[in-house]
């Protein structure tokens, strides 16, 4: 794909959804800058993945995953770190 559409189809995703994906992962952090955060990176997995040539058939269903991934991600490691802390 060419790189002017890529950057057409990640920008348009992002305008779309990132205020949504900011709310879906606030909701289950209730933590604005960790939010924001897993927000960030999940938009930068996003732009990596498609700049690596990887096709993605449903972006919003793409950015969906990766946030709850992301997110899950947090906060098993914020469980893992209080439970060492016992």
């Amino acid at each position: 794909m060419k790189e002017i559409n890529l950057e057409k189809m990640f920008l348009e995703a992002y305008t779309q959804y990132s205020s949504k994906i900011y709310k879906h992962i606030f909701f289950r952090v209730n933590n604005s800058q960790t939010a924001q955060d897993l927000t960030s990176e999940t938009f930068l997995k996003t732009w990596r993945y498609l700049r690596e040539g990887n096709k993605i058939e449903n972006i919003k269903n793409f950015i969906y995953r990766v946030a709850h991934l992301k997110t899950q991600g947090s906060i098993n490691r914020r469980s893992d770190r209080r439970a060492s802390h016992r």
